[in-house]
């Protein structure tokens, strides 16, 4: 399944309820898919180049908000 995904590079917290988005970087992903899809720990494929630095990003199909625990490049 195709998504839209919106990642951004936070300086705040995390404990901060409203968070201040940076500047949004919009790119497409496929949900790793092995069965069920779990919308509180995504895995998200992007082909292409992805700053290592992003840790947050919003998934539009979910309506959520996620921090990004890891960035893998294979």
């Amino acid at each position: 399944m195709s998504i839209s995904v919106s990642l951004y590079n936070m300086t705040d917290e995390p404990e901060k309820i409203r968070k201040i988005l940076p500047t949004v970087t919009p790119v497409t992903g496929t949900i790793r898919d092995s069965g069920e899809i779990d919308v509180l720990n995504p895995v998200i494929l992007i082909a292409g180049t992805v700053d290592p630095s992003i840790n947050y990003c919003y998934i539009d199909v979910f309506d959520r908000y996620y921090f990004v625990k890891s960035v893998s490049v294979r």
